[in-house]
Formats: C-alpha cells, sequence, structure tokens
C-alpha cells in the first residue's frame, strides 16, 4: 500500500507494478489520492484491506513527531510486515520518527538512503564519468560523495 499522492507514489506504483505487486493507495488527502489514482490507472481497481505486506512512505510525514495522526497511517502499519520511507529527515539532522517507531513495533524498515544511494551511483554512471574539474582533473566519486555529503555508496 502507497502512502501519498506527488511524484513518489508514481514511481512506487509503476515499480511495484512492474515486479507483479498487488498496489494501493492512499493519504492525508482522499480527493487527491482519488485524482492520482485516476492518473495512475487505479480508479477502477478495489481497496483492499490490510494488513499489507509492505507499506510505502511517499510523503514527508516521518519527519513529524506527530506522525501517527496522518489519517489512516496507523492503520495502514497495523500488521504490515514491513516499511520504506522515502523521506530522509535524517539527512538534514532531523529524527524519523516512522524509523523509530518501526523500531519500536519490529517492523522491518527500509531507508529512503538505500534508495538514494543507488540513484547516486547510477547518477554518477550517467551524468559524471569523464567529465572533468575546472583544473582539468577528473571528477572522481569521492567529489561527489562528498558534495552530496553521502558516505558508502558503491560505484562499481
Amino acid at each position: 500500500m502507497i502512502y501519498g499522492n506527488g511524484g513518489v507514489s508514481g514511481v512506487a506504483f509503476h515499480v511495484l507494478l512492474e515486479m507483479g505487486i498487488k498496489v494501493g493507495m492512499m493519504g492525508r488527502n482522499p480527493e487527491r489520492v482519488q485524482e492520482k489514482k485516476k492518473l495512475l490507472g487505479l480508479e477502477h481497481l478495489p481497496d483492499f484491506e490490510g494488513p499489507y505486506d509492505l507499506v510505502v512512505d511517499a510523503t514527508p510525514i516521518s519527519s513529524s513527531p506527530d506522525f501517527l495522526q496522518a489519517p489512516g497511517l496507523s492503520s495502514l502499519l497495523g500488521g504490515c510486515k514491513m516499511v520504506f520511507c522515502h523521506n530522509m529527515p535524517e539527512k538534514d539532522n532531523k529524527a524519523n520518527y516512522l524509523e523509530k517507531y518501526c523500531a519500536d513495533n519490529k517492523l522491518y524498515f527500509i531507508p529512503g538512503q538505500w534508495m538514494y544511494n543507488a540513484q547516486l551511483a547510477k547518477q554518477y554512471r550517467l551524468l559524471f564519468e569523464g567529465y572533468t574539474k575546472p583544473d582539468g582533473s577528473p571528477i572522481s566519486e569521492q567529489d561527489i560523495l562528498t558534495t552530496w555529503k553521502v558516505e558508502d555508496v558503491d560505484f562499481k
């Protein structure tokens, strides 16, 4: 079940669907969720009830200490097996309350950082490999890591 209706929700929908996974969508604003469902061709799919194997949080709500007050989110989390949180508040030295909730409730948590790192590695290969800095030296993986303040990325 995807929670949210922005750009990330559409990407998550297509990726999960491509993997053969049954996908549903809900969020804080039911009207906007319905618009997104229509855009994605989901309006004809029946809603299905949890518990859900995977909840994809495609919102910035995890950085709010009262995230569980977001309409419908606590019911999605109840009984789910794993949570993917695209938001990375820790990148801005903020707490990820959803991650803490998952740890406290023994839910497998997939951090947005994993997606970010994979995207960074691919972007490096596509955009920067072979280019040089103004001094003529090549742009290195370490330059990218330092600039984007990221660690532990496998560029291979």
